[in-house]
């Protein structure tokens, strides 16, 4: 018997984005933000078309948290993908190390709940998806390595 089924089709998605960090008092704190009700995740968004992923990483950022920040090493990519309007999309989000540079987080678009500085530590708690948490990890060992030179 032969299995009938529907062909999918594929968006595939390319995106960028940012751990942001600030160093106060010898303690690193991270801004995430919070896009639906228990979704806590890092600022990313789509790369525009002639855009390099730094510069987009850069631009979500200040979209979505309301901060100015520097790019200042990659960090890796996740993959992972969903279904939306009976679409499969395959993402794929690449990640900077960002320096905080200056303004005051907060939701700085309709699709953000809230924008918030979390200490680095509590902040892999915080976050919701697993990939992330990698990104963080990755960003935490670097800084941890540099001390107090970034």
């Amino acid at each position: 018997m032969e299995r009938a089924f529907r062909e999918t089709k594929i968006i595939r998605v390319i995106s960028s984005g940012g751990v942001v960090y600030k160093r106060r008092n010898g303690k690193i704190r991270v801004c995430l933000i919070n896009r639906r009700r228990k979704v806590w995740c890092l600022p990313k968004g789509h790369v525009e078309k002639g855009e390099t992923l730094a510069k987009t990483a850069e631009r979500e950022i200040r979209e979505e948290t309301g901060l100015s920040a520097s790019p200042i090493r990659k960090l890796g990519a996740i993959r992972y993908q969903f279904f939306e309007n009976g679409l499969r999309h395959r993402k794929k989000v690449h990640f900077f190390l960002c320096r905080y540079l200056k303004g005051k987080a907060h939701a700085a678009d309709r699709e953000v709940r809230q924008a918030r500085w979390f200490p680095i530590d509590h902040a892999s708690e915080v976050l919701t998806f697993a990939g992330e948490k990698i990104i963080l990890g990755k960003a935490k060992r670097i800084l941890s390595d540099c001390g107090s030179r970034q």
